[in-house]
């Protein structure tokens, strides 16, 4: 059985079944809601140029390319991209949600 798009997104990120619940009712999403996936964005940029960076520059080299060693380094970059974000990251999450009270 085919797994959607949005079940695909909510089983990696459990905030996006919020964020579906606020806008299948119309309501307009709260305020942490909007914060939450400025960030989660932020995050997934930062993670993209962290992996694009953190790939070996030699290919096939001994020791190198074993699926555990592909895996730590996923795991890794994507907990360094969250935590650059979660710090203030490039600044990209507050200009699309600019925090309550910035002019």
């Amino acid at each position: 059985m085919p797994i959607d798009a949005l079940t695909a997104r909510a089983l990696v990120e459990p905030r996006a079944v919020d964020a579906a619940r606020a806008g299948a009712t119309g309501a307009p999403a709260p305020r942490g809601a909007l914060a939450n996936a400025a960030r989660d964005f932020e995050a997934l940029l930062l993670e993209q140029a962290f992996a694009a960076a953190s790939r070996p520059i030699v290919e096939g080299v001994p020791l190198t390319g074993s699926s555990a060693e592909r895996m730590y380094r996923e795991m890794f970059v994507a907990e360094v991209a969250a935590r650059a974000a979660d710090s203030g990251g490039l600044g990209l999450a507050d200009a699309i949600a600019p925090p309550e009270g910035a002019k």
